[in-house]
This record gives C-alpha cells, structure tokens and sequence, in this order.
C-alpha cells in the first residue's frame, strides 16, 4: 500500500472510534474540507478579505463538532 493509499482510508478507524451523529463517509469528509479551504480561498481573494477563510473555517469545525457531538458534551456552549 503507497502513503497516498494509507492517506486515503486514514479517517474510516476514526470515523469507527467515534461514530457521527448522521451518517457520513470519510470521502465526503474530505471532499468536504478541500472545498471548504478552496472556495475559501477564492472568496478571500474575490472579496479582499482575508477574514472569509476564517469564518467558513469556523463553520466547517462548527458543523465537525455538531456531527460528532458526545451525549456529555451536549450541554457545553458553542464556541465564538
């Protein structure tokens, strides 16, 4: 197995460990992410603002913690 195939099965044990609050595959994951970080940065540049990054970036861990949200920690604030 090549480290490119080894990259690509690295978040299923994750994803097994800690099962999400919907169903959702790892590809979808990262596909996800790489979007996120790629239309970031073309907004950024679009827009001058370098700040668009940091905001979808929140987003995307926003949504990560939504998704593997623990039962114990329900009850904690979000995050600013």
């Amino acid at each position: 197995m090549g480290e490119l195939d080894a990259a690509r099965i690295a978040p299923r044990p994750v994803l097994a460990r800690r099962p999400p609050a919907r169903p959702v595959y790892a590809r979808e994951l990262a596909d996800l992410i790489v979007s996120t970080i790629e239309g970031g940065y073309i907004l950024a540049r679009a827009y001058n603002d370098p700040y668009v990054m940091v905001r979808l970036l929140k987003q995307f861990r926003q949504y990560l913690e939504l998704l593997f949200e623990d039962a114990g920690a329900a009850g904690k604030s979000a995050r600013a």
